[in-house]
């Protein structure tokens, strides 16, 4: 998530629920912080004053990692609360603009090896505002179809109600496949355990697959290194 500030305490009881808010102000108070400072752009979620990452450091990491991987393609999807100058400003100054794909999703999405050979691996979407001066900021609705995501159980993850539509157009081509459960105040890894393993996510993304007609392509998961991901999304692609 980039972000200037905090949300709304209303957003986040929303996203998070009551009882992570209280906690949050009860830690914010504890801590001393009364507001003010420098306002610069964060990676965090919620309350950026109890733990956020300068949005310049987590981006230069992106890139450092796409120069020593050149034949990965990454997809960053942009929970955004500031402007889409603001985040052109912090991806121009990490260096990672210097390899974001800058050119149309649709009708129809490059390949990853076209993406490759391009020299631009990395695709970003923004959930929110973009802007026509920044053509290589997508917003991600307008081409990305999606699952809920707000599931509260391991059991509220099975399909068929899992599968139906939330946000985006039924004909858009990319399929995101939402594959966690929401505990506020943190997630668990022991929730990732069940919903991430071979068999739980090849079934749920099979029967995702037969009801809205696409094969999902963007799988999101909290802890991806519980379960087996890797391999069930091997699978699902088809790679021995």
């Amino acid at each position: 998530m980039l972000q200037k500030g905090s949300k709304s305490r209303t957003k986040i009881v929303d996203e998070a629920g009551e009882q992570f808010v209280e906690t949050a102000e009860r830690l914010r108070g504890r801590l001393g912080y009364r507001g003010g400072g420098k306002k610069q752009v964060y990676l965090c979620h919620g309350y950026c004053e109890l733990g956020a990452t300068e949005a310049k450091d987590a981006l230069r990491w992106i890139r450092d990692f796409v120069v020593e991987n050149p034949n990965e393609v990454l997809v960053l999807s942009i929970e955004d609360d500031v402007s889409p100058e603001d985040t052109a400003k912090v991806f121009k100054a990490s260096g990672l603009l210097d390899y974001v794909y800058d050119g149309p999703i649709a009708p129809r999405p490059p390949t990853m090896r076209q993406l490759i050979e391009r020299g631009q691996p990395v695709v970003v979407f923004a959930e929110n505002k973009t802007d026509p001066k920044y053509p290589w900021y997508h917003q991600q609705f307008g081409y990305v179809r999606e699952t809920p995501y707000d599931f509260k159980t391991v059991d509220s993850l099975l399909p068929p109600p899992s599968c139906k539509p939330m946000r985006g157009r039924g004909d858009n081509s990319l399929f995101l496949l939402n594959n966690w459960v929401e505990t506020a105040p943190a997630p668990k890894p022991r929730n990732a355990d069940v919903v991430n393993s071979r068999r739980w996510l090849l079934r749920r993304a099979r029967a995702c697959a037969r009801d809205r007609r696409l094969k999902p392509n963007l799988v999101a998961v909290d802890f991806y290194d519980s379960g087996d991901l890797f391999g069930a999304v091997d699978k699902l692609n088809g790679v021995r």
